[in-house]
């Protein structure tokens, strides 16, 4: 054998020693199928929890649907609800007179309540979780012509003896009562309201992390609509608590209340519905009230 045929048999011998194996497709075509199915069963995974939210989102919405004599008194559990657009800590503030009528989609609004005996001002952060909510100078929710509010006041006037329907485009003055600087004292104000009936008296009790007095109310509105009136709770000065959401006749309207003392200024947070309507909205106003948060004076 000369040089070039020792050479050549060498090389040929080196390459056959680093040729690269050739791949085994049966392995590689098992793990992507095996990589396939557990793709596809976390999808399917997602696609029932999916299915199960979207499902339970429909049956919160058509709670609004139900009977509505159903549960006239009894605060019930919402049925869902609907994440916030916006944090506690970016709170907007809830249109009243500059934007009435307009609709609130959800989330948090800051409240101007009322003013603190250092003049400062008393502010609250309230939570709505469903669409329906109204701008007016008080919160309002409506749902199938069915009514409700939430929210805080400092009262400055109740409603006299007399003098219980007030004009819903004027100012309510005539034999109004001058509210109480005190908590209790406003309480019994409260329950002397024309045309109401205590359903639960006057108790002690704790609310937004305070001391507390609830009472619980049902009113009987007989005020006229055609004559341009309604039925007035009280007044502040954010504005006046109107709950004579009706047509023709008269009505019941429950109203529940909790009296706190802030920095020394009596402060009532409410919710109030028509008798009669559907839980469901009855549990929207009561949630809405009870994430009532105060805002701290330095704040």
């Amino acid at each position: 054998m000369n040089l070039d045929e020792q050479l050549k048999a060498a090389l040929n011998l080196e390459a056959e020693m680093v040729q690269t194996p050739i791949p085994d497709t049966q392995h590689v075509i098992k793990g992507g199928q095996d990589r396939r199915r557990r793709r596809n069963a976390m999808w399917a995974g997602g696609g029932v929890a999916a299915a199960l939210v979207l499902v339970a989102g429909l049956f919160g919405i058509t709670q609004l649907d139900g009977d509505s004599d159903s549960a006239p008194y009894v605060t019930v559990t919402p049925t869902g609800s609907v994440s916030p657009s916006v944090t506690p800590s970016e709170p907007l503030t809830f249109p009243g007179q500059d934007a009435p009528n307009r609709e609130v989609d959800p989330g948090t609004y800051r409240l101007a309540v009322g003013q603190r005996l250092d003049t400062s001002s008393i502010e609250a952060d309230l939570t709505v979780a469903r669409q329906g909510w109204i701008g007016q100078d008080l919160p309002t929710f409506e749902a199938r012509n069915q009514y409700g509010g939430a929210g805080a006041q400092q009262i400055n006037f109740l409603p006299g003896k007399a003098d219980h329907c007030g004009p819903v485009d004027a100012s309510w003055e005539a034999a109004r009562r001058t509210a109480a600087t005190n908590v209790r004292t406003l309480a019994d104000q409260f329950a002397r309201l024309p045309n109401g009936t205590v359903l639960q008296p006057i108790t002690d009790t704790r609310a937004f992390g305070r001391d507390a007095l609830h009472l619980r109310m049902r009113i009987h509105d007989d005020c006229d609509p055609a004559a341009g009136t309604s039925y007035i709770v009280s007044e502040s000065t954010r504005g006046a608590l109107y709950i004579g959401y009706k047509e023709v006749s008269a009505q019941d309207v429950i109203v529940d209340l909790l009296f706190i003392d802030v920095d020394g200024t009596p402060v009532v947070a409410f919710y109030w519905h028509q008798q009669g309507v559907d839980p469901a909205l009855v549990a929207e106003v009561t949630s809405a009230r009870d994430s009532i948060t105060f805002v701290p004076a330095t704040e």
